[in-house]
């Protein structure tokens, strides 16, 4: 009886005509085999979430990476233009040393742009953007309201005052230089 050697087999006794046996056993391990399936397909299902839950997360770290970089270029850009600022005042105190000393008829060290966000860039001199400086104490006694406002704009810097004369005092006492 081969039937009864392959029940016996599979664990299952058969008596005489126990064909309704093995047949309900044979269901029941295609059930349990259906139910391990669907289990791995849940599992399966569970790896899938993880993983786009990781990808999720590896997406939020390179955006963050992202970010991060941002903001060391631009704390890098800060502290180039820090330095550069500080280079700047100490070549302009310097200047102003200079053109406080300066006799009427001497050369007058011009001045660098200090302000950051101006027109010009922090380190501009006025003759590379076509600015006049005046270049001896005598000719700021001379400059006009044209002159002065293209330095006020240059500099980004007001020169204030009621007359010509005080506005030309205001932009002396910006570069160093004494007026009589």
């Amino acid at each position: 009886m081969v039937v009864k050697a392959g029940a016996a087999h599979a664990g299952i006794t058969v008596d005489g005509g126990g064909h309704q046996a093995i047949l309900q056993a044979m269901q029941a391990q295609q059930a349990a085999i259906q139910g391990q399936q669907a289990a791995i397909q849940g599992q399966q299902a569970a790896i899938h979430g993880q993983q786009a839950a990781i990808q999720g997360q590896q997406a939020t770290i390179q955006a963050q990476q992202a970010a991060i970089q941002g903001q060391q270029a631009v704390l890098q850009n800060m502290l180039l233009n820090t330095q550069l600022v500080m280079i700047v005042y100490s070549r302009n105190n310097r200047a102003h040393i200079k053109n406080s000393q300066a006799r009427p008829s001497e050369r007058l060290t011009p001045l660098y742009v200090e302000r950051v966000g101006g027109a010009h860039p922090v380190g501009t001199l006025p003759a590379t953007v076509n600015v006049v400086f005046p270049g001896t104490p005598s000719a700021v006694a001379m400059l006009t309201t044209a002159e002065i406002n293209a330095l006020e704009a240059f500099y980004g810097e007001q020169f204030a005052g009621q007359t010509l004369d005080d506005r030309r005092t205001a932009f002396a006492l910006y570069i160093g230089v004494r007026m009589q």
